[in-house]
């Protein structure tokens, strides 16, 4: 089977196994367009669990503050399943937010991914910087009511602005993000859910003649 997801959000649940905000198993096909993760709590796969040949696809998702008890604080990946990551934040979810086993793979690209994510980071168009949101969230695993309020936008100078891949964005066919404002602006997608509204502006420097003074 197949599910398509676009501008949902998943925050503070607990799984007591696999999967605190969601679990994918059995050869299912899911992909997730401007998702929120956060603050969910699992034994593995805070936000992410996934099993059994499966294939999950998360593009323009922020993934924040969740947190596993055994491994994998954002995903946990087993026995050949697949994941890719693309234009998304994944941000203090504790040390080995992505974790594979069995055979699973995990590909992560365009993606603010850290503090403590190798390998991830300063390949395929990743970075590990702040993504600088607009508020939150606390540290991974603060407990029940702590994540709240989270606002996914990002601060002016975030380095997630402006530093995705557009293609990606483009083959989901949304062009919206997260908040119902349009993708993409100033040219270039923004990693994560929500798209910052700066734009922008090159202003050419004025040189004067020698001997000639500008006053501002």
């Amino acid at each position: 089977s197949s599910v398509a997801l676009n501008r949902v959000i998943f925050q503070e649940n607990t799984a007591s196994q696999g999967g605190g905000g969601m679990a994918n198993q059995t050869s299912n096909v899911v992909t997730v367009t401007n998702g929120i993760f956060g603050g969910n709590r699992a034994a593995t796969g805070g936000a992410l669990y996934t099993d059994n040949s499966n294939y999950s696809t998360l593009t323009n998702v922020t993934i924040a503050g969740n947190t596993a008890s055994s491994s994998g604080g954002a995903t946990y990946s087993s026995n050949w399943s697949t994941v890719t990551i693309v234009n998304s934040i994944v941000w203090r979810n504790g040390s080995g937010p992505v974790v594979n086993a069995s055979g699973a793979t995990t590909t992560v690209s365009y993606t603010d991914i850290g503090p403590d994510a190798t390998p991830y980071p300063g390949a395929d168009g990743n970075i590990n910087q702040d993504p600088k949101f607009a508020a939150g969230p606390p540290t991974s695993g603060a407990g029940a009511g702590a994540f709240l309020p989270f606002n996914a936008r990002l601060q002016f100078l975030s380095p997630a602005i402006n530093a995705g891949a557009n293609a990606a964005t483009e083959d989901t066919g949304v062009t919206t993000d997260f908040y119902g404002n349009p993708r993409i602006q100033d040219g270039i997608v923004d990693m994560g859910a929500a798209e910052s509204r700066f734009v922008f502006t090159y202003v050419s420097p004025t040189v004067a003649p020698p001997g000639v003074n500008i006053i501002v």
